[in-house]
């Protein structure tokens, strides 16, 4: 990953999705395994089924859009 984000993302802004449990879990290991990823903005939903619905990509979308992701 760390590699690919030099390689093809180095000009575009990326972003860390998770949920609030993969977040605390997580993080700190991809984080430590990735460097180029600790100034990337990180987004945390609800754990759970309610997070998995249209209305949540809808809003997650709309933040991406408004803070600048491209793909």
């Amino acid at each position: 990953m760390q590699r690919w984000l030099r390689a093809e993302a180095r000009d575009e802004r990326t972003f860390i999705l998770g949920d609030e449990n993969t977040v605390r879990q997580c993080l700190p290991e991809l984080l430590a395994q990735v460097p180029a990823l600790r100034g990337a903005p990180t987004i945390t939903i609800p754990p759970g089924e309610g997070s998995k619905s249209i209305e949540v990509c809808t809003e997650l979308w709309s933040h991406l859009a408004t803070s600048g992701a491209e793909r």
